[in-house]
């Protein structure tokens, strides 16, 4: 099911219960009537192709191999307004890591990072309205009982009249003893207020900021639109109000990183610990910096499918040139990624059908839970690849040109690769692209966006 699942789950219900009804045996009737609906891809009726190459053959395409199907499947999108939400859900016995109802404010971002994934496949934005939240939230803990909402989106900070929609729930949730929470803000001082705003007090805690990248140059080409000065701003506010641990996430391996904007981060973390070492000894409390480094890997569907990931040799090197420098502080906490997991997960993010067999060898050899380090075993995988004649390094490692063709070219996101391209080189360029919400349309593809600026008007 390619999109939003709210509007194509019951047609596919549907049809199944008709199979089903039917008495019909076969599989393959079931896969033929789906489908034909929107939205549905079922792999078994395309069939890729490959040219010779030295890799052992290159992607050329792929071509539906049953009569009257769609050569691109496109996204199925629903109005947020009006779909399904639930209310009443089953609720567990016991304390569960995530003990606590959700409510998605909006689905969809535009401040463009170009590494992001989700900042294309959700697109456009689509808000819930003010009333609609509110009456979902009573009913939701009504009919649960959790005692903490969380307010959920890519950017929470970023839904329009979000500061009134927090102050009117707090006021009805606060008489039932329910706690909102806040998570994805903004590494700025208007997302810290707006988190101290829920919690109605200004101390302890922690904060989770994402620079992503330790320069400012570095930060253009990724389109994070965050300033230096923002981010120690926020820090500042952040150790000001009492907060004794800061969570600064990064990545490293970025498209055009050089060794200075590795030293950037350095730069940046002791700025944040002279702010901390700047007020009076008497009044500082405990403190903690973590720093956490992942490494770049490089998706379909966004500005960096044609960018390669750095080999795991250069991902160590780099994770060493950060850890000797983050020794100054024995406060500064510094967290790296698995260099063969990171492989790992970019030979699987940017691969095709040829990958299927080294996932069954995996699975037979015994890989579980891959993603806790403790059961984590490269060598596992090693074999899986070796046993099915791949090299995991082709595809971690590919940079395909604008004309090539792309093993996900068939699945349409409504992004045209067109502006996928414009921003790729933007980003060499380091070239920021701005929001469309503010800025007006970017010309991303998407047709009827309800988020495009008409005449200073953002239309939501």
């Amino acid at each position: 099911v390619i999109g939003d699942g709210e509007g194509i789950l019951p047609e596919l219900l549907q049809e199944y219960l008709c199979w089903k009804r039917g008495g019909e045996p076969d599989r393959q009737l079931f896969l033929s009537r789906v489908s034909r609906l929107s939205g549905i891809y079922v792999p078994s009726f395309y069939e890729p192709s490959y040219v010779p190459s030295p890799e052992g053959g290159k992607f050329s395409g792929i071509r539906a191999v049953k009569e009257g199907l769609p050569s691109r499947i496109t996204k199925r999108t629903v109005d947020l307004e009006q779909s399904f939400y639930p209310e009443a859900f089953l609720v567990p016995y016991m304390k569960v890591v995530h003990d606590r109802a959700m409510l998605e404010l909006f689905r969809g971002c535009t401040q463009g990072c170009r590494f992001c994934q989700a900042g294309i496949i959700y697109r456009p934005v689509r808000n819930r309205s003010i009333p609609k939240l509110k009456n979902l939230a009573g009913n939701i803990i009504a009919k649960t009982g959790f005692e903490e909402l969380s307010l959920s989106s890519l950017s929470t900070s970023d839904y329009p009249g979000i500061e009134q929609l927090v102050d009117l729930l707090h006021e009805e949730l606060a008489e039932r003893d329910v706690q909102l929470s806040l998570p994805s803000l903004r590494a700025d001082k208007f997302s810290l207020k707006l988190a101290d705003r829920v919690k109605k007090n200004q101390g302890g805690g922690g904060v989770t900021f994402a620079p992503e990248a330790g320069t400012q140059r570095l930060r253009d080409v990724i389109n994070k639109k965050i300033t230096q000065e923002e981010i120690l701003d926020a820090a500042g506010e952040a150790i000001s109000s009492g907060k004794n641990h800061i969570k600064l996430y990064f990545m490293i391996g970025l498209p055009t990183e050089k060794d200075e904007d590795l030293e950037g981060i350095i730069d940046l973390v002791k700025e944040i610990m002279a702010i901390y070492q700047g007020i009076e000894r008497k009044k500082r409390g405990p403190f903690r910096l973590t720093v956490s480094a992942s490494t770049f890997v490089p998706k379909s569907h966004t500005p960096f499918q044609w960018e390669p990931q750095i080999p795991p040799e250069e991902i160590r090197r780099r994770q060493g040139l950060l850890r000797r420098g983050l020794r100054f502080n024995r406060w500064v906490n510094f967290t790296w990624h698995d260099a063969e997991m990171s492989l790992l997960e970019a030979t699987l993010a940017r691969g095709d059908r040829r990958l299927a067999p080294v996932l069954e060898n995996a699975f037979r050899a015994g890989s579980r839970l891959d993603a806790w380090s403790d059961e984590f075993s490269f060598a596992l995988w090693q074999e899986a690849f070796k046993k099915a004649g791949i090299d995991p390094g082709y595809y971690a490692g590919l940079r395909p040109g604008y004309d090539d063709l792309l093993p996900w070219d068939h699945i349409d996101t409504k992004v045209s690769k067109e502006f996928l391209k414009r921003e790729h080189m933007r980003a060499i360029k380091g070239e920021l692209t701005d929001d469309c919400r503010t800025a007006g349309c970017r010309g991303c593809g998407i047709k009827d966006c309800p988020g495009i600026k008409v005449g200073g008007v953002v239309l939501l």
